[in-house]
């Protein structure tokens, strides 16, 4: 079997062609594609593969663009870090998705799905790539646009747009405002990263998440990580190295 993959960040590229080995060390693959241009130039001078890893988001867009008008016409499994809110659309529209990080046992169920359909005519899987991508842009979820802080002896509604980051100390996440005031919040780091809009907030490290309008500089910092200077912080945050190409990506969305 002839296998494309479509993914920009060469850890999860060679991740995945790891697990590919390993589901069937026979498979092929004919290249790692890091851009809608790159798609563009492949697709110009090779023949169809058999089937299609893909990532959504690429430093230069959307794939879905670039899938729908080029002349590849292999099935597609989408690989994507989309939090689960959006993932009903693949389940929908009948395409196959690998939610990262995923293992061995996500992928011999991808694959299990795969074979299973039947083949697909042009027209169709065009008109599934548009009900996928418009299914994903519109897709709205409820954000929280307020938390609540403990003063004293009350309860404080903290507008999300105050908060310049958020940190970890002691165990217990702080919400950090431009002014330097604190105010410790209720929910663990894990749930604010769902609560609040990923196009402002990003987690650049296990215990910190940051607000994109309150980036003052960027700099580079030790063993591929990343320093910023944030309003309200007395030092620098650093984005942990596994971090880095997401928030690369991140910051060309925004």
């Amino acid at each position: 079997m002839k296998v494309l993959i479509i993914e920009d960040e060469l850890p999860a590229a060679k991740r995945l062609i790891s697990i590919l080995r390993a589901y069937d060390p026979e498979m092929y693959i004919v290249g790692i594609l890091d851009s809608n241009k790159a798609i563009r130039n492949w697709v110009a001078i090779n023949e169809q593969p058999d089937l299609i890893f893909s990532d959504i988001e690429l430093l230069d867009g959307q794939v879905f663009d670039v899938l729908s008008t080029s002349t590849l016409k292999a099935p597609i499994i989408f690989t994507t870090a989309y939090q689960q809110y959006a993932l009903n659309a693949f389940e929908t529209n009948g395409i196959s998705y690998l939610l990262k990080p995923f293992d061995l046992d996500q992928v011999n169920k991808a694959m299990g799905k795969y074979k299973s359909l039947k083949a697909t005519d042009t027209e169709e899987a065009l008109a599934l790539l548009e009900k996928l991508k418009l299914t994903l842009n519109t897709q709205v979820r409820p954000f929280k646009t307020k938390l609540s802080v403990k003063l004293g002896t009350g309860i404080y509604l903290l507008e999300v747009s105050e908060i310049a980051f958020i940190a970890t100390a002691n165990g217990l996440p702080y919400a950090h405002k431009a002014n330097g005031q604190k105010m410790a919040l209720s929910s663990l780091v894990s749930e604010l990263e769902q609560d609040l809009d990923e196009c402002t907030f990003f987690r650049i490290n296990r215990g910190e998440l940051i607000n994109a309008n309150f980036i003052g500089k960027i700099e580079p910092y030790f063993n591929d990580r990343l320093a910023l200077t944030m309003r309200g912080a007395d030092e620098k945050l650093i984005v942990a190295a596994s971090k880095t190409p997401a928030f690369r990506k991140w910051l060309n969305k925004i």
